[in-house]
């Protein structure tokens, strides 16, 4: 989720949230000595290139904030295989310190974040009564909408949210479950706006990303010498949910503060970031080092 001042750039975002199964509880994984802190506060930016960025393999550059962690053994051999200890030794470091890494060689497709990309700017630029067909609200927290509120506070933004219930991305509207049923346009609606293959797109990158923050639990059990059973009470079932960013440049709120997302924490246990060529996410930590997340393609 970026946190920053929307007035001077129009920027592009998308966010996936892992969220537990809400039947299952997620104490087995609070840290001794932590009362009320599941895990580690976790935001993990993961651009959408693989191209960019380079350092040695499970090694995170340790002068720069946020660190950067090559996953590609973890993602190759899995987080029990031996392969994979030196990262999860880097990721269990970077969440101890800051809560906070870029990812690369996490295995999402370049090619479909581009697509992606040229989409929803063909989304946003739709005329607001043609968006609102999509419209969250009633019964479904999935949508449309360009009226978010972060603790009470107007975001100078519109989002588009999207996710699985139960475990599985539900493409059928009258799958409501628990957050409420997904709003897509229907395939001849894609076609007439020219926005066609966004819906099996972004299905497709939702899978991914579902991929990366299963991967990232799992190594974080096994930093905290947790089982797989007690990850599978995470990964089952689960609620997690994308979100489509757009940051409007020149767009001014109506009340104060004018910022694209106000200072928050966000729900769920891991948070995937895929960032643009625009600065402006902020983390806050209790490390010294910390501010503003540079852009970084990989």
């Amino acid at each position: 989720r970026t946190v920053s001042n929307a007035l001077e750039h129009t920027a592009l975002a998308c966010a996936y949230q892992h969220k537990p199964a809400r039947r299952h509880a997620v104490k087995p994984l609070r840290r001794p000595g932590l009362p009320g802190m599941i895990l580690w506060p976790v935001a993990i930016a993961a651009a959408a290139s693989l191209a960019a960025v380079r350092s040695s393999l499970g090694h995170v550059q340790r002068q720069q904030f946020p660190p950067v962690i090559d996953a590609e053994l973890l993602f190759r051999y899995g987080a029990r295989h031996p392969a994979a200890a030196p990262v999860i030794r880097e990721i269990d470091h970077a969440l101890r310190t800051n809560g906070v890494f870029l990812l690369e060689n996490h295995g999402a497709s370049d090619e479909l974040a581009h697509k992606i990309d040229v989409l929803s700017r063909h989304f946003w630029s739709l005329p607001r009564q043609m968006k609102a067909r999509l419209e969250r609200g009633g019964e479904t927290t999935r949508g449309w909408t360009d009226n978010e509120l972060t603790k009470q506070r107007l975001d100078l933004k519109e989002l588009y949210g999207y996710g699985a219930q139960g475990g599985r991305f539900h493409s059928n509207p009258n799958d409501v479950g628990v957050d409420g049923a997904n709003r897509f346009f229907s395939d001849a609606e894609e076609q007439e706006l020219g926005i066609a293959g966004m819906h099996a797109a972004l299905e497709q990158h939702f899978e991914e990303c579902q991929t990366i923050g299963q991967r990232l639990i799992e190594a974080m059990a096994v930093a905290l010498n947790r089982s797989d059973t007690e990850v599978d009470q995470l990964v089952r079932d689960h609620n997690s949910f994308a979100v489509l960013n757009f940051f409007a440049a020149g767009r001014t709120g109506r009340e104060g503060g004018g910022l694209g997302v106000h200072p928050h924490t966000d729900a769920g246990l891991v948070t995937l970031l895929r960032l643009d060529d625009v600065s402006g996410l902020d983390i806050l930590v209790r490390a010294p080092r910390g501010g503003r997340v540079r852009c970084v393609r990989g």
